[in-house]
């Protein structure tokens, strides 16, 4: 493992319950390439980018605001009803 790798900052702990905790290694995003309403882009009759793989690390998503915990919160059930 490189220094960076070892002084990079990474997300906080996220709480899934219990007195358990995760710490995001990385984060898989399944997504389709469009255009700003929405349509996927198609070139010469094909599709282009369906279910394209973006990967991003815990550090590479650190420092950002994003609702993280919420999402654990979703995945893990714990979320509550209205």
């Amino acid at each position: 493992m490189s220094e960076e790798n070892n002084t990079t900052p990474e997300l906080g702990l996220i709480n899934i319950g219990g007195g358990a905790f995760c710490r995001v290694k990385k984060v898989t995003v399944v997504c389709d390439i469009t255009d700003a309403e929405g349509n996927m882009l198609e070139r010469d009759g094909f599709t282009q980018s369906p279910d394209s793989i973006i990967e991003l690390s815990g550090a590479e998503l650190a420092g950002l605001e994003l609702p993280v915990q919420a999402v654990a919160d979703h995945i893990y059930g714990n979320v509550a009803e209205e």
